[in-house]
């Protein structure tokens, strides 16, 4: 129990009594080691062939076993809501997640993980088993939950999304939407027209695209129109930076230049149609 007498200290659990909290910690700590001890075995016993139910005393208890596994998930579940403070500390979050990784049950962690918006993990996790399409469904799921300037978790993992399921991704872009004021837009040096700021220089109180398309820019290079999905042709970035530059006003240099060089590459008749309403 040295980690987590380590992870109590005066300051971890403020407002609250240091000895009791620990206590209780150390208690939650063991009965689920004890669990997952216990459904390990049960686990081990119903994949022994020699195993015969109508001799062994556990055989109740075995076919109990997924059940147990559904209540460790329901208990943790419900212990994060009586102590969301203590699961949100790094070292007790981290020694919990590590023992229940070791024992093999990562659906109990992505559980905890999500029900305590620690998104960075669950994408991570989902990328490193090739669960591309999850992966984005997480991201796009949780973005109305992250803050304007938490929103770097897109520009990390969106260079791989890009590559597997683009349509998602690019679809989810377009719908994450902020308050102007809590978005890249809020700083007038990034380019955009002058109809996004009121006569006192400041954004109008307006959704928003959240994202900025130049740190979107390693993603878009990863793109090619064949892996689209759902079977569509349309090319989803330079649909994406045409509604960037059309309807945000965004007018980066860097962006239109990567869009006239998408438009060059992919939609000649597109692009002088875009020159002309540009000069």
């Amino acid at each position: 129990m040295s980690d987590l007498d380590t992870t109590a200290n005066a300051d971890t659990f403020p407002g609250r009594s240091q000895p009791m909290e620990s206590q209780l910690l150390c208690l939650l700590t063991h009965i689920t080691h004890l669990r997952l001890e216990d459904d390990g075995r049960k686990e081990t016993i119903a994949r022994n062939p020699q195993h015969n139910h109508h001799h062994d005393p556990h055989h109740d208890e075995l076919e109990l076993g997924e059940g147990s596994s559904k209540d460790l998930k329901h208990y943790l579940v419900n212990a994060v809501d009586n102590h969301t403070d203590s699961f949100k500390h790094p070292k007790f979050y981290r020694m919990i997640s590590s023992l229940l990784a070791s024992q093999g049950r990562i659906d109990i962690t992505l559980a905890l993980a999500q029900k305590l918006g620690h998104v960075h993990y669950t994408i991570s996790y989902y990328l490193s088993q090739e669960q591309y399409t999850k992966a984005c469904e997480v991201l796009v799921a949780e973005s109305s939950n992250v803050e304007g300037e938490k929103s770097g978790i897109w520009y990390e993992f969106a260079p791989t999304i890009m590559q597997h399921c683009p349509f998602a991704l690019v679809t989810g872009m377009v719908r994450f939407r902020l308050p102007a004021k809590d978005t890249y837009l809020a700083d007038a040096t990034m380019g955009c027209s002058d109809s996004y700021f009121d006569d006192d220089g400041l954004p109008p109180d307006r959704l928003v695209r959240a994202l900025d398309p130049e740190k979107l820019l390693p993603a878009f290079v990863q793109y090619d129109p064949s892996t689209n999905e759902n079977k569509s042709h349309e090319h989803q970035v330079i649909s994406l930076l045409e509604s960037c530059i059309e309807v945000d006003g965004n007018r980066s240099k860097v962006v239109h230049n990567y869009y006239v060089s998408l438009l060059a590459k992919y939609d000649v008749a597109r692009l002088r149609a875009f020159l002309e309403s540009t000069a």
